[in-house]
């Protein structure tokens, strides 16, 4: 019940995923579901991490670390620094291994990007800071 109910969240329908999540016949999944929906992410790491860590190599083919060297283009990285899905640290090694393997790119992460919708919240130089890595783009 809470996979499919992750799951939705993760598709951004909330709804459905509230409807499932009202399906949890557990404590443990009712609590799991509750942090989720109000944004206390921060409470699951250990769980998360030390499920990731039991599920290493089968996790490690979805990962594009080590990847980067195989791209024949600049790489171009924009993270949003309110996103919930994806943490924004993941741009750091995205920059770290371009950065080491000689490749052209440019990286930044921006208060103006949540996950895929734009946040009104940021000072003059964010924005600024956006219109450069988009000019650069282009």
């Amino acid at each position: 019940m809470l996979r499919d109910a992750v799951r939705a969240w993760l598709h951004e329908d909330k709804g459905a995923a509230t409807k499932l999540a009202a399906g949890c016949r557990t404590e443990s999944c009712r609590h799991t579901f509750a942090l989720l929906e109000k944004g206390r992410l921060a409470e699951l790491t250990p769980a998360l991490e030390e499920r990731v860590r039991a599920r290493r190599s089968e996790l490690g083919g979805l990962s594009p670390h080590g990847r980067f060297g195989a791209i024949g283009v600049p790489i171009y990285a924009l993270h949003g620094a309110g996103d919930t899905v994806i943490p924004p640290s993941e741009t750091a090694w995205v920059e770290r291994e371009a950065a080491e393997g000689g490749k052209a790119h440019a990286t930044l992460v921006s208060p103006l990007i949540e996950h895929v919708e734009l946040s009104h919240h940021a000072s003059l130089r964010d924005e600024w800071a956006l219109v450069e890595f988009m000019a650069h783009l282009l």
